[in-house]
C-alpha cells in the first residue's frame, strides 16, 4: 500500500513538473487552416477577433509566420487566473554584451533564435538589431519552451478577410 501511495504521489508531482514548465497559459485560441498567413490575423478590423503582430508573436515566440502549418493552435488570449502556477509567466533576464549576435545569446541561453526575438518582440524598436540593444535586457525562458498551453483554451473561429 505504500509503494502505491508513493507511486501516486510521483505522479502527481511529475505532472505539476510538466505543466509548470511551459509558457503562458492561453485563454483563447484558433487553429490555422490551410492557406493562411500572420498578416491575416494582425491585419483584421473585427474587434472580436483583433490582435497585434507584437502581441502575436510576444504571446507565440514558437511560430514561423512565414510557414504555418495546417492544425497549427495560436493563442491570443492569455489567462492569469491564480489558479496556474505564477512560474508560467515568469521570464529571466539577459543583458545584451558588446560583441553579441542573436545566433551567440541564443546558444549560450539554450533558446531558439527565432523564439528570442518573438518574445522580446515589441520591447525594443530595432529588435533585430542586436548592436542597438548593448547595455539593454532582453527575456528570456530558463526551460527553453515557449509554447504557450491550450489545456482549458476555448477555441474560435477568426474571421478575417484575405487580401487577393
Amino acid at each position: 500500500m505504500k509503494f502505491f501511495t508513493l507511486a501516486i504521489i510521483i505522479y502527481i508531482i511529475l505532472s505539476l513538473v510538466q505543466v509548470n514548465a511551459k509558457g503562458y497559459i492561453c485563454s483563447k485560441h484558433f487553429v490555422v487552416k490551410h492557406g493562411d498567413r500572420c498578416r491575416y490575423f494582425y491585419n483584421t478590423r473585427d474587434n472580436e477577433s483583433h490582435i497585434k503582430y507584437k502581441e502575436l508573436v510576444h504571446i507565440n515566440p514558437n511560430i514561423d509566420c512565414e510557414n504555418l502549418s495546417s492544425g497549427t493552435k495560436i493563442c491570443v488570449e492569455i489567462n492569469f487566473d491564480d489558479k496556474y502556477d505564477s512560474h508560467n509567466f515568469n521570464f529571466e533576464s539577459y543583458k545584451i554584451k558588446k560583441g553579441d549576435t542573436w545566433e551567440k545569446v541564443a546558444k549560450y541561453l539554450k533558446s531558439d533564435m527565432n523564439e528570442l526575438v518573438n518574445a522580446n518582440f515589441g520591447t525594443y524598436p530595432n529588435i533585430l538589431d542586436i548592436k542597438k540593444l548593448v547595455g539593454k535586457y532582453i527575456d528570456y525562458r530558463k526551460d527553453g519552451d515557449y509554447k504557450p498551453i491550450f489545456k482549458d483554451s476555448k477555441e474560435f473561429d477568426f474571421k478575417y478577410i484575405a487580401p487577393k
